[in-house]
């Protein structure tokens, strides 16, 4: 979804009416060291519209150990934040070893629209947008063209 949000633009599933199956983003990241990471996912402020059982998705590295995360259960009505602030961030904790490995986020319910993805090894400052987005060898060659 181009120019959707705070940032560049958003994804999310289609129809937005229909529980997704099988679909899920995948990105490749290659760590320099082991470390334990924060990974925080930067979401349109969806309402809880599902009887108040709150939207999910599903977080994992390598596959492994998926966590699944409600992201606005707690959600009864109150505005104030999500107005003055039109995002939801929700953060998960992951331990990675030195190398290649693969982070995996798979939405569990229709209606979520994920805007940003921010991978803190050690060391991100808290900010409006969070960091710039990291160019990789395929953006930068398209670019080029």
């Amino acid at each position: 979804m181009p120019d959707f949000g705070k940032t560049l633009s958003g994804v999310t599933t289609t129809p937005v009416t229909v529980c997704p199956e099988n679909c899920y983003l995948e990105y490749d990241i290659d760590f320099t060291k082991s470390n334990n990471i924060n990974v925080t996912l930067l979401l349109a402020p969806t309402l809880n519209f599902n009887h108040n059982k709150g939207l999910s998705y599903g977080i994992s590295v390598d596959g492994e150990n998926e966590q699944i995360i409600n992201f606005n259960g707690h959600y009864r009505g109150e505005l104030g934040e999500w107005q003055a602030n039109p995002i939801i961030k929700s953060e998960t904790q992951h331990k990675v070893t030195a190398g290649k490995h693969t982070l995996r986020i798979r939405p569990l319910n229709p209606g979520i629209v994920f805007e940003k993805i921010l991978i803190d090894c050690g060391g991100l400052k808290d900010s409006y947008l969070g960091a710039p987005e990291t160019l990789n060898y395929t953006n930068m060659q398209a670019s080029k063209k």
